[in-house]
């Protein structure tokens, strides 16, 4: 039975995987770390609320015993952020010092929700910081690291963004006009993402990784695949 602890709960992605590890019966506590307070409740749940996320690597440091698996949908929208540098701040650096405090407190498996086209060659500036928080997060030395690379994800939003029913929309009639090919090729309902998440952090845990990898990378059809 495993403990865990997450980080971005409240968000679209976030929040689906914590409902997926409240599901879960292989889990027996979950730790979600938040800038505002969750609505849901749970017995196995407990809540850090904290405005200030600069207390969380404190916070995760003084977990005991720590929890076994991290998940990890940090995420800081360039329209949020305002600017590349402002977006790296969140997403790399910061990102990447909870990484190496949860590796210091004794988590064994880490699983992040990526990027597709992630990579540290990338022409893109977005996806060349995906690809190099990848390369560090590598280089901290967890027994497992599990990167999803979704490129679109779908799914009901609570807060529409504007291009969200366009892209959908388009998603729709792809997917008609390819007979279902393309729609899990370079989409990912976002339910598959989280169970996808689940299921390759706690295969990892026991051992179970496919060919035993250090580092699974989960992109395209995969992420649908392992999210059954």
């Amino acid at each position: 039975m495993a403990s865990i602890a997450i980080i971005g709960s409240t968000g679209f992605t976030g929040s689906h995987i914590l409902a997926t590890l409240l599901a879960s019966p292989d889990i027996t506590s979950i730790l979600a770390f938040s800038r505002t307070p969750l609505s849901v409740t749970n017995p196995k749940l407990t809540l850090h609320p904290d405005t200030n996320s600069a207390n969380w690597p404190s916070q995760i440091t003084s977990l005991s015993p720590a929890p076994s698996v991290l998940f990890s949908s940090l995420a800081f929208p360039l329209r949020y952020a305002g600017t590349l540098e402002a977006q790296r701040a969140i997403e790399y650096d910061y990102h990447l010092a909870l990484a190496r405090t949860a590796k210091s407190a004794g988590v064994k498996v880490f699983v992040v929700i990526s990027s597709a086209g992630a990579s540290p060659d990338s022409k893109s500036a977005f996806m060349r910081m995906k690809g190099e928080f990848e390369v560090a997060v590598e280089g901290l030395g967890f027994e497992h690291v599990v990167f999803l690379r979704p490129f679109f994800i779908t799914g009901r939003r609570e807060k529409k963004r504007g291009w969200d029913g366009a892209v959908q929309s388009c998603v729709k009639v792809m997917s008609v006009i390819s007979g279902g090919l393309l729609t899990g090729f370079w989409t990912s309902r976002v339910e598959d993402l989280a169970q996808a998440a689940v299921n390759a952090g706690l295969a990892a845990l026991k051992g179970e990784a496919p060919s035993g990898r250090k580092v699974w990378i989960l992109e395209g059809r995969e992420i649908k695949s392992v999210g059954k």
